[in-house]
């Protein structure tokens, strides 16, 4: 291409974190979350289990 403005490629390498869980202040809502899927599973087990029975 002609009249293309081509600069000098970057430097250094990119700059990386700890993970997706590294300094996680909301650890509640983790906890939370948890607790919200171990209730929906036993609610749902407590449905099909009425549900067998009637």
């Amino acid at each position: 291409m002609t009249g293309a403005a081509v600069g000098a490629p970057p430097t250094g390498g990119v700059a990386t974190g700890g993970g997706t869980t590294e300094g996680v202040e909301a650890m509640g809502a983790f906890g939370a979350g948890a607790g919200a899927l171990v209730l929906a599973g036993g609610l749902l087990a407590y449905r099909r289990r009425l549900a067998r029975e009637s």
